[in-house]
């Protein structure tokens, strides 16, 4: 087997260590689409659409990981070639198998009814030893969405049923083959199977509806089945509730913040931490908000007192290089520590942290998707190089926050401002002011809420809101 080692680079960026990692693939691919760690194996979907005149597009990239960096190490290429299947949509590991899900795979018989391909390891190799379909699958059902747990395999079908309902299907393994085992469905569900988290004994499947309303579907396993345990519903149009995470027999959710916590200066997205209490529901133990920045928090990772929080989208129509928060626990409390931020130079958004996906080691997220980078290139975030530097160059805090007067800028790490940018919630520049030193005049503003955006001299930027009283 050839090995290929197009990138090989330990990055530092804001003073952690970071894997950055690309491949020499298709442009306009979408490498990074999908991610799957699994120790020192890492995967990576580009599931594109391929063409009849580019056959072949859509590959899973598998990465080794060792202490010079990350090393592209096996192509696995669609092994049922036909426009459109979108193999490497979904990608999971455990043990030594790989899934590949292909949900819009087209057989002669059924449009997109979706498939997924089985791999097994041989030594750092994986070769195709099963496909599975599902057993009662439709057209447009889209079979495909996988994860693994515990030795079992779960595979969601989230547009099954005649208003996509959805579905997941649980496969165990008995020594030679992958089997089906169980079927979840449900009436009135919305695309149920599109995400699934494990903690344990735990199963969540979360989906949101076409009102904003996130739906949980919690399981519990017992004598070898998962049961039904509870069902609850969270947010609305004007209260968005986004990704939820199941860990240390907890759930964390993030939503976003109401008005009232907005004015206090929380920023826009809170985290909720919650119980399971009685088997009944997840009951709230405790919140607090993620960052006072315009970024709408979206997608976390946990993984026992290590916590990854990234986002999707932003307030102020200002591109940008998204922050990927990083906080750690101490005893039962959560501590903000750090930002991570991709190597993106290109001035557009490159969407870091916005997919997160790993094991007890680290995180896996993508960036840098651009017009001038379009294979796009990802990161590998080991857990244990956290958690033990000075935070990010790019924070700062404001004080006194809100003020009628004057705020300081308290600069984290000394860097040099070189511009400070007043800016109102509608995204109009009110004042941008050079060489400004570390406080600022706020007594001309009227009272409302504002942001405060600081270039330094490197070029980056950091945005936070501020309170004119």
């Amino acid at each position: 087997m050839k090995q290929f080692f197009f990138w090989l680079g330990l990055v530092s960026l804001t003073g952690q260590a970071q894997i950055a990692f690309t491949t020499q693939g298709f442009p306009n691919s979408h490498f990074g689409w999908s991610y799957a760690v699994n120790g020192n194996d890492i995967f990576a979907g580009a599931p594109e659409y391929a063409t009849l005149s580019n056959p072949g597009t859509a590959k899973v990239y598998h990465f080794l990981k060792d202490g010079s960096g990350i090393g592209e190490y096996q192509i696995i290429n669609e092994p049922e070639f036909s426009v459109g299947n979108r193999f490497g949509h979904s990608v999971a590991s455990e043990g030594n198998f790989l899934a590949v899900g292909a949900p819009q795979y087209t057989s002669d018989t059924a449009f997109g009814n979706g498939k997924v391909y089985m791999f097994l390891k041989n030594g750092n190799q994986f070769s195709l030893t099963q496909t599975l379909i599902a057993p009662d699958g439709n057209s447009g059902d889209g079979f495909g969405t996988v994860y693994f747990h515990d030795g079992e395999l779960f595979v969601g079908a989230p547009e099954k049923g005649i208003s996509d309902e959805g579905a997941v299907y649980r496969y165990t393994f008995d020594g030679t083959s992958w089997n089906f085992a169980q079927e979840f469905q449900f009436a009135g569900t919305d695309r149920f199977g599109y995400d699934v988290k494990f903690d344990t004994n735990c199963m969540i499947v979360t989906y949101m509806d076409s009102a904003d309303t996130k739906h949980i579907y919690t399981f519990l396993k017992s004598n070898g089945n998962w049961n039904l345990s509870s069902s609850q519903s969270f947010g609305n149009a004007a209260l968005h509730f986004w990704d939820a995470f199941i860990s240390n027999e907890k759930m964390y959710i993030l939503r976003d913040a109401e008005e009232a916590e907005q004015q206090s200066g929380s920023g826009f997205s809170i985290l909720e931490i919650r119980n399971y209490t009685n088997d009944t529901s997840w009951e709230l133990e405790d919140s607090f908000p993620v960052f006072n920045d315009d970024q709408i928090y979206t997608t976390l990772f946990v993984s026992e007192d290590k916590m990854l929080i990234g986002s999707g989208t932003y307030v102020l129509a200002m591109t940008r290089n998204f922050p990927l928060r990083f906080f750690s626990k101490n005893g039962e409390s959560w501590t903000y520590s750090h930002t991570l931020y991709s190597e993106n130079t290109y001035g557009n958004d490159d969407f870091f942290g916005s997919t997160l996906d790993g094991d007890a080691s680290g995180v896996v997220t993508g960036g840098e998707y651009s017009p001038v980078n379009p294979v796009g290139k990802s990161y590998y975030v080991e857990f244990a190089s956290l958690g033990v530097d000075s935070p990010s160059f790019s924070d700062f805090d404001l004080y006194p926050n809100p003020s009628s007067a004057t705020i300081n800028i308290h600069n984290l790490n000394g860097r040099i401002i070189r511009h400070i940018k007043v800016i109102s919630v509608t995204g109009v520049l009110l004042s941008d002011k050079a060489d400004p030193g570390e406080s600022f005049d706020v007594s001309n503003l009227s009272s409302g809420m504002y942001f405060l955006q600081l270039q330094f001299e490197d070029g980056t930027t950091a945005t936070k809101r501020f309170i004119r009283s």
